[in-house]
């Protein structure tokens, strides 16, 4: 499993509104997680708007083969 800082953010912002399982949940799976850079940026033309996703996206295309959202 792979993130970035963006997700971990986007993670600590929201787990709480998922309930406690979700909290406790993700405490087990940080356990698991590799971090690596965030990408802001790619080597190719982009055909959607800004949002708050690309990172995720980019970050996905540069350090994996699958994305689980």
């Amino acid at each position: 499993l792979l993130a970035g800082a963006y997700v971990m953010g986007e993670v600590r912002i929201n787990i709480g509104a998922l309930g406690k399982q979700a909290v406790s949940d993700w405490r087990r799976l940080q356990t698991d997680l590799q971090l690596v850079r965030d990408q802001f940026v790619v080597n190719w033309p982009v055909v959607f708007a800004p949002a708050k996703d690309r990172p995720v996206l980019f970050t996905a295309l540069a350090f994996s083969d699958v994305l689980l959202t």
